[in-house]
């Protein structure tokens, strides 16, 4: 009779089947949770709310200083842009009507007072008489209107010249600043066409009358009785003292700094 032997396998183990533990109590897996990135985050907004702290403080403190020093210069200074060089115009005037000859005048000439400056051929007549015309005061020719043989009238402006050996500051003073200006006041002069030169001055003629006369208009709205005062501008007349040898010619553009003891 013959003997057998049976073998017996173990079962193979499951890959997905975890090795059971080898004694003691199991240990569970607990997730592990970074707390790292909300404290850099709760960081960054301190130091962001910080920094606009920081920033509105160095803003305000700039608003401040500006308004204070606006308001300290503001007490000592009146100050206008609206302000030009002026001087005495000196008209050319034809003395008749006729045919304008021999005229010799160019802008930027020197003129003398009582010198030729052409002839006026009257109008009718074979030998036609002719009428000098002289130069009313010495200046320099600003404006020439006569342009070869032309026809003229009596009285019409043949050019305009300027004295620039006496020119002054006209400035336009808001009526509510002008009452803290007075004559003799230094006044610290710019001019445009000269940048960086600082020329001085001082306030010679205060007038009494605005530069325009009190005007009424009608308002924006459909009520034509419901009228409005407009601004009015004073004349203050600066006498230049110091120019720093720029010659100063009829028209030129300024701002003046009038100082102020009101």
């Amino acid at each position: 009779m013959r003997a057998y032997t049976v073998t017996t396998r173990a079962p193979a183990e499951d890959p997905a089947t975890p090795p059971p533990a080898t004694g003691g109590t199991p240990v569970e897996s607990t997730p592990t949770m970074s707390i790292a990135a909300p404290a850099r985050s709760a960081r960054a907004r301190r130091a962001s709310t910080i920094l606009m702290i920081v920033l509105a403080v160095i803003v305000l403190a700039e608003i401040i200083a500006f308004t204070g020093t606006y308001f300290l210069y503001s007490r000592h200074y009146v100050v206008t842009d609206n302000a030009v060089v002026d001087a005495d115009a000196i008209d050319v005037n034809a003395p008749a009507s006729g045919t304008m000859t021999r005229w010799t005048v160019a802008e930027g000439q020197a003129v003398r007072e009582g010198e030729y400056l052409g002839r006026v051929a009257l109008s009718g007549g074979r030998a036609r008489p002719q009428v000098v015309v002289k130069a009313p005061r010495s200046g320099t020719v600003a404006i020439n209107d006569i342009v070869g043989d032309e026809y003229v009238t009596a009285g019409q402006i043949l050019a305009i010249a300027y004295d620039l050996t006496d020119t002054w500051i006209t400035a336009r003073i808001g009526e509510s600043e002008v009452g803290r200006v007075s004559v003799g006041e230094p006044v610290d002069i710019a001019i445009d066409g000269y940048p960086g030169v600082t020329m001085t001055g001082v306030v010679s003629v205060v007038q009494a009358a605005a530069a325009d006369q009190f005007s009424l208009y009608p308002s924006t709205d459909s009520d034509p009785t419901n009228v409005q005062k407009i601004d009015q501008y004073i004349p203050v007349r600066i006498i230049p003292v110091y120019t720093g040898g720029k010659k100063l010619v009829p028209g030129m553009s300024a701002t003046v700094h009038i100082h102020t003891s009101r």
